[in-house]
């Protein structure tokens, strides 16, 4: 059946098929991976004035789940992204107001490139 010679080089394919496994198979991302991708697009939305629009979980204006920034009429525009957090700015009397969110509180952000 079987020789020495025979066992030993199908054992050495099969550690050759188990090794190319390993080096090839897909690395999942982590969490914290996934966060600095996002803060990344974010950021780079951002900083090309792109239109962006963000639909929350939780709105920070009652009543205003999404929103297209930036947005003309109420001067309202990403002001910061920060490690794992949005903020945003609109004018206020002579000064600005500041709103911020976890990226938790983000369902869909869609923009035009």
């Amino acid at each position: 059946m079987f020789n020495r010679s025979m066992l030993i080089l199908f054992a050495a394919v099969l550690l050759l098929v188990a090794a190319a496994g390993m080096v090839f198979a897909p690395r999942p991302t982590t969490a914290q991976e996934e966060i600095a991708t996002f803060r990344t697009l974010l950021d780079q939305a951002r900083a090309d004035k792109s239109s962006i629009t963000i639909q929350f979980a939780e709105p920070l204006i009652a009543g205003e789940r999404s929103w297209t920034l930036p947005e003309n009429a109420s001067g309202r525009t990403i002001s910061l992204v920060g490690a794992d957090f949005i903020c945003f700015s609109e004018p206020w009397n002579n000064a600005s107001k500041e709103r911020c969110t976890p990226f938790s509180n983000l369902i869909s952000v869609t923009y035009i490139r």
